[in-house]
Formats: structure tokens, sequence, C-alpha cells
């Protein structure tokens, strides 16, 4: 079974849409005077005003516990993709998907 997570595409801060923002790295915590790049190919970057989040969590470097990117497991189940909702949904849409071979 593959395992990922889905985010909504928009900061929380003014709604920016991720997809325009950069994937990198960060600086990491270092000893006084150093200064050390880390976390490569971990974190998004709102391209507004360079909020940074961790890609695995959607949490936010500068307040982890208070901001975050709304996210969602997202599972292959057998021969399917599965979306697991944080709550029950008010009405449920079925569409017949079928991916691109960009993201095959």
């Amino acid at each position: 079974m593959g395992r990922g997570i889905f985010g909504l595409n928009e900061c929380p801060h003014q709604g920016i849409p991720m997809i325009f923002g950069s994937i990198t790295g960060t600086m990491v915590t270092s000893n006084p005077q150093e200064y050390e790049y880390g976390l490569n190919n971990e974190i998004i970057t709102c391209p507004l005003h360079g909020w940074e989040f961790e890609l695995k969590t959607g949490k936010s470097l500068f307040s982890p516990d208070q901001v975050s990117l709304l996210t969602y497991d997202i599972r292959k189940e057998e021969e399917e993709i599965v979306l697991y909702l944080k709550r029950k949904p008010e009405n449920i849409s079925i569409n017949d998907f079928q991916c691109s071979p960009l993201c095959k």
C-alpha cells in the first residue's frame, strides 16, 4: 500500500494558491554563528509572504501548533486512491477520474 499527504491548495494566511510556492529546504537549528541548510525538498514556501510549511505534515515552521496547511491522508488501496477526510462529508460526488500520463 502506498501512502502520502494531500493538502488543500491555499495558504492559511491569505488563501494564496500554494501550487505556485517553491519546494525547497530551509535553515535548520545549528550552533551560534553557523548556518546549516537542511530539510531539502521537504518544505513548501508560500509565494506571497514566504511562510514555510512541512510537506509531510502541513505544519508551519514558525508556529507548528497554531498554523498549518489543511492536509488529508491519501493511500493507494489495491487499485484505488483513497482520500481520508477528517469529517463526514455533507454530500458526495463520485467522478470517473482517469490519471494523465504525467501522474503515472
